[in-house]
C-alpha cells in the first residue's frame, strides 16, 4: 500500500521538538507563519499545527481552527476502522475539568493491536 503524501511529509519531520524556555524551534515558527497563526513561538501544544502543516504541504485542506486538536474530530470523513495515515483524535479531561486533546496520524499497530500514531508535540 502506498503511503499517503501527508504521511510521507510527516515522517520527514521526525525529531522536531519545541525548545523549552526562551528559544523557539525555527521549523515550528515557520509552520506557524505558513499557516497564518496569530502567535509565533513553540510554547503551546502544537500537535494540530503539525497535522495542518502536513496537510497544507501536500495540497490538502485542514480545519478552520487547525491549532485545536479537537477541531479534527469533526474534520474529513469518519471511518469505521483506522487506516494508514488517517487522523486520530484523543480527548482528555484536564485536572481543572476543562477538555483538551491530542491529534496524530495513524501509522500502524503494535503486537498488542494498539494503534501507533505519528504526530507533533
Amino acid at each position: 500500500m502506498k503511503r499517503p503524501s501527508w504521511l510521507e511529509f510527516a515522517e520527514k519531520q521526525k525529531g522536531i521538538t519545541e525548545i523549552f524556555g526562551k528559544g523557539n524551534n525555527e521549523t515550528i515558527v515557520k509552520w506557524l507563519k505558513d499557516l497564518n497563526a496569530d502567535w509565533h513561538n513553540d510554547e503551546v501544544p502544537w500537535c494540530g499545527v503539525f497535522i495542518a502543516k502536513c496537510l497544507q504541504e501536500t495540497g490538502y485542506s485542514y480545519p478552520k481552527h487547525w491549532a485545536s486538536a479537537l477541531a479534527y474530530a469533526n474534520f474529513g470523513v469518519r471511518l469505521n476502522k483506522p487506516a494508514l495515515g488517517c487522523i486520530a483524535v484523543k480527548k482528555r479531561i484536564r485536572p481543572d475539568g476543562t477538555t483538551g486533546g491530542h491529534v496524530t496520524f495513524i501509522v500502524g499497530k503494535n503486537k498488542k493491536g494498539e494503534l501507533i500514531g505519528l504526530g507533533g508535540n
